[in-house]
């Protein structure tokens, strides 16, 4: 991979790193640098960011959101230049009118105003996720706040580390340097410097605080919260700053406190970004997107109506889940709502979406579906993970309890199995707020094809309820250590070398590509003999085991190299129903032995039909006219299948 991103935030260390990269490795790697203006840096950080630029020829792209009031999408981008650059906090003020006011359990504004608008800059160049390197400026003496992720590099704590007064010393000895002080730095007033930081800017220069205390007054509402919300910890307000800063003690309160991953510099890709890194204990504040902001609620009224799509309701809490249902699969009814009815779960009395699963994605090749032809695929690397062979669990929450669901009901044995393990093993678990955790639940009663050793809930999948983004492997690892879950395997393949792969005791792999603030695309590669196995242990019904002895068929399929507990399930149906053969047989041949031998024909049906005689009669004339009989009992023994399941039948 020869491109590299460099993320240049405006800071000391950034800079640094921008001057050491473009030195080092400017013959290695094609590089854009850029850099994203909120509104509200400092004039002395932009100033800096434009003589970086001009003095190590950068050429700097300085980038600012553009906002889509009018769909759900993540901010897109426009292209400025330092002259042209927002001085009065113009895109923040945007990114606040449809987010609501950034916060600590909202820190949206990272994201919105400068992650996704130089990931939006770098779609629009070619430059698609997976096919480039980003370099962030994280010093080695700070290598905690940094991701472990494929794509992403930090020079300074890697390729040349630096400290913090290393960093300094070489600024102190340039001909020019970033003219602000530490607790300066970022946005004038950011949200995530300490309070201690915020009173001493309220001290020195109070009329810095104007803008940020007009956006509380115009926009606390703003937003799907629906609560009034504040920039500051401690919900404090601008006001509430102010009047701190006229207090001659401060107290402890200041002493310890601390800043939100912020010092010099605010880092659009670092952890703090992606609102990965600090984990809520509570629902309090947690944005809830309504049922129809996602889907077409006259749409999902008419599937359920036409039975397409199932509901279940919760025993007790005013919680539905809507699932699409044999009807959807069976005829291929796959519309932007029945994608989307895949155990999602809705609250009855808010019509508030609670968890949000994976939508409905499809096998490599599916007919009908475009997105899954090879040549239609994304150019760039997919996230391929291990397909595991169990049930989805969706967790929710009933106030401060967690429960597991599966795909179509709150309530069935693997719901029921997974709650009580979610319970003893992860109550206290903590998730970030807005996002649905997935499960794949395995146990042995749930076995499907694949036999594991180990048992217990498996990390998949955090989904956006809002915009359906999943956060990416590397922070699913660290929550899932955090958390002590286990996680599902990530392993290095191509779309190629899985398709032709074909192991034995698994069912194949998930290739998923990221879509920065949208749902990614995914696709399932099953191996070719687990899809022989899943069909027989989910098409093979005790009627069609009936079928296949009166037709005279042989079992050999249903016992090659299939489980074990299967080729019991289906031994049991077979011995079953040869056993009900041999005792209709037996007892119309007990009753052919005791027939009035001297009888005419009439005589004789008289007899057969008398009674309990009745219930084998065709079989009794059958013997009368000396012709075969099985076929007639196979099919009183048919009624012994009569309403019952296939050995596995999906929700």
């Amino acid at each position: 991979m020869n491109r590299l991103f460099v993320s240049v935030s405006g800071g000391k260390t950034s800079g640094k790193m921008a001057f050491e990269v473009k030195k080092r490795y400017r013959g290695l790697y094609d590089m854009i640098f850029g850099f994203a203006n909120t509104g509200k840096e400092r004039e002395e950080t932009l100033e800096f960011a434009d003589r970086c630029d001009r003095e190590w020829g950068l050429n700097l792209v300085w980038v600012e959101a553009e906002v889509y009031h009018d769909r759900r999408q993540s901010s897109g981008h426009k292209v400025v230049t330092f002259e042209t650059a927002s001085r009065n906090g113009e895109p923040f003020e945007q990114v606040i009118k449809k987010y609501g006011i950034a916060n600590k359990p909202f820190p949206h504004c990272t994201r919105e105003l400068k992650r996704n608008a130089l990931t939006s800059y770098l779609r629009s160049v070619g430059w698609d996720y997976g096919t480039y390197l980003t370099a962030i400026g994280i010093r080695a003496d700070e290598a905690k706040r940094c991701r472990s992720e494929s794509f992403i590099e930090y020079p300074l704590v890697h390729w040349f580390p630096m400290t913090k007064p290393e960093v300094n010393d070489w600024w102190d000895e340039q001909p020019f340097t970033l003219e602000l002080q530490e607790h300066e730095g970022n946005c004038d007033c950011c949200w995530k410097k300490s309070t201690k930081k915020l009173v001493r800017i309220a001290q020195e220069a109070p009329a810095r605080f104007d803008w940020w205390e007009h956006m509380e007054n115009k926009y606390a509402m703003a937003g799907p919260s629906g609560l009034p919300q504040t920039f500051f910890r401690g919900h404090m307000n601008a006001g509430a700053i102010l009047e701190l800063s006229k207090s001659a003690r401060l107290g402890p309160l200041l002493d310890a406190d601390e800043d939100y991953g912020c010092s010099e510099s605010c880092e659009p890709f670092g952890q703090e970004s992606f609102a990965f890194g600090e984990i809520q204990e509570s629902e309090e504040g947690a944005t809830q997107m309504k049922l129809e902001d996602y889907l077409d609620t006259d749409l999902l009224v008419a599937h359920v109506n036409n039975r397409v799509i199932n509901v279940q309701h919760h025993h007790y809490a005013p919680l539905t889940i809507y699932n699409y249902g044999q009807k959807a699969q069976f005829e291929s009814i796959w519309d932007d709502v029945t994608c989307k009815c895949r155990g999602l779960i809705v609250d009855e009395s808010t019509q508030e979406v609670i968890a949000r699963p994976f939508q409905k994605f499809f096998n490599l090749g599916h007919c009908g579906r475009p997105e899954t032809e090879m040549e239609n695929l994304p150019a760039s690397l997919p996230e391929m993970t291990e397909k595991l062979d169990g049930s989805l669990g969706v967790l929710y929450r009933i106030g401060e309890m967690c429960a597991i669901s599966t795909r179509g009901s709150f309530a069935s044995d693997q719901a029921s199995w997974a709650s009580a393990w979610y319970t003893k093993h992860l109550s206290g678990a903590k998730w970030p707020h807005g996002w649905t955790p997935l499960f794949e639940i395995i146990y042995s009663d749930n076995r499907i094809v694949v036999k594991y050793e180990s048992e217990g809930l498996f990390l998949l999948a955090l989904v956006n309820i809002e915009t359906g983004e999943e956060m990416p492997h590397a922070q699913l690892r660290e929550l899932a250590a955090a958390n002590g879950c286990e996680l599902v395997t990530r392993l290095d393949k191509t779309i190629e070398q899985a398709r032709i792969e074909n192991e034995p005791n698994a069912e194949g792999y998930v290739a998923t590509w990221h879509n920065d603030g949208a749902s990614p695309l995914k696709i399932k590669i099953k191996f070719v003999d687990y899809c022989r196995l899943h069909r027989l242990l989910t098409s093979i019904s005790p009627k069609e085991i009936w079928r296949m002895l009166k037709d005279g068929e042989s079992f050999a399929e249903l016992f090659n190299d299939t489980p074990s507990h299967y080729q019991d399930w289906v031994n049991y149906w077979k011995n079953g129903l040869q056993s009900e053969f041999g005792r209709i047989e037996q007892k119309s041949k007990a009753i052919w032995e005791q027939r009035p031998r001297d009888a005419d024909r009439k005589g004789m049906a008289e007899f057969f039909l008398e009674g309990d005689r009745k219930s084998v009669s065709g079989i009794l004339f059958k013997m009368l006219d000396v012709k075969s009989y099985d076929e007639t009992i196979w099919k009183l023994c048919r009624d012994k299948t009569r309403d019952q399941e296939p050995f596995r039948r999906e929700e």
